[in-house]
């Protein structure tokens, strides 16, 4: 095998008031067995992306403690530390949001 890889698939029921929501967060966490591999399969999840159209829909970003990020438009960004790299997939409401879960994620594999 050339990774470990696990998802996760979170829903929380959202009640304010007399209105309720589902929110919810796809995240597939791969774990290469060597640094070599980082830029083709971040381009193969890029181009395998649910809502992505292709590898031009992300653009890069810098977020401290991460060696590469990227988002798309809404739904999906990517986080890459080493040799692990996770997809997520959800409803975030602007590319800043992305940018705040790619923070939090950075901050906690830094630990």
């Amino acid at each position: 095998m050339l990774a470990d890889h696990w998802d996760t698939q979170e829903y929380v029921d959202v009640i304010n008031g007399s209105y309720s929501s589902e929110e919810w967060l796809y995240q597939d966490v791969y774990i290469l067995k060597n640094e070599d591999m980082v830029d083709r399969f971040v381009e193969v999840l890029m181009i395998d992306s649910v809502f992505a159209q292709s590898t031009e829909d992300y653009t890069r970003i810098e977020i401290p403690g991460l060696d590469q990020a990227w988002v798309t438009e809404r739904l999906e960004c990517i986080a890459v530390k080493g040799t692990t790299i996770s997809i997520f997939t959800h409803p975030f409401d602007s590319p800043e949001g992305m940018r705040e879960a790619l923070e939090v994620v950075a901050e906690k594999w830094g630990k």
